[in-house]
């Protein structure tokens, strides 16, 4: 499936096709459960040249994969900027669906706990992270997410040596996915697993 897979850079015009492949893949995340045009939002503030962004395309140039990460302080910067230019609209998605109140709520007191509380293991300005990666299901188990994590790898800076990333406890098969592909847990955290790869370059 490679062989016919082209992996680039994410432009404007992707944002759509990634949108609507993040929302079929994540619909039981909280993400998931917003409008196609709030999604694209917020993917659309991590097109700054210091995100690594890529996509896996067919060849009739379905997107059929996508990945994005870089350092953790500035993805941090991209998600405030997000809520700062989008809050209303975010306030206004909440509101209507009564199913988001729990959960906002929870993801809030996470937040907040997490900015009274820093996690030196985790120290933002120091730390790289993978944030969002996500393959079509027709193509799952075809190497494309390997050859985007590799593609991820080759655009870290060189002296990047690891990157982390968080994935849900209960989601087996991605860590499985991971572990087979050099992640190793770092710290257990109520929102989720934290993993850590080291980089062989």
């Amino acid at each position: 499936m490679n062989l016919f897979m082209k992996y680039r850079k994410v432009c404007v015009d992707d944002l759509s096709k990634i949108s609507i492949l993040h929302r079929s893949l994540f619909k039981d995340h909280y993400l998931g459960k917003f409008t196609l045009n709030f999604i694209r939002r917020f993917y659309s503030c991590y097109l700054t040249r210091n995100i690594i962004f890529l996509i896996a395309e067919s060849e009739d140039n379905k997107v059929v994969g996508f990945v994005m990460g870089g350092k953790s302080s500035i993805l941090a910067e991209c998600m405030n900027q997000f809520m700062r230019k989008f809050f209303f609209q975010y306030l206004v998605e909440v509101i209507v669906k009564p199913s988001l109140w729990l959960y906002t709520l929870k993801r809030i007191l996470i937040l907040f706990r997490n900015k009274i509380k820093r996690d030196s293991k985790l120290d933002r300005t120091l730390t790289w992270g993978l944030l969002s990666i996500g393959i079509d299901k027709q193509y799952q188990g075809k190497g494309v997410a390997k050859k985007l994590l590799i593609e991820f790898e080759l655009a870290l800076p060189l002296n990047v040596s690891k990157y982390i990333l968080s994935v849900k406890e209960d989601n087996k098969k991605a860590i499985a996915f991971y572990n087979k592909n050099g992640f190793v847990l770092k710290t257990r955290k109520r929102d989720g697993l934290y993993l850590e790869k080291e980089i062989t370059r």
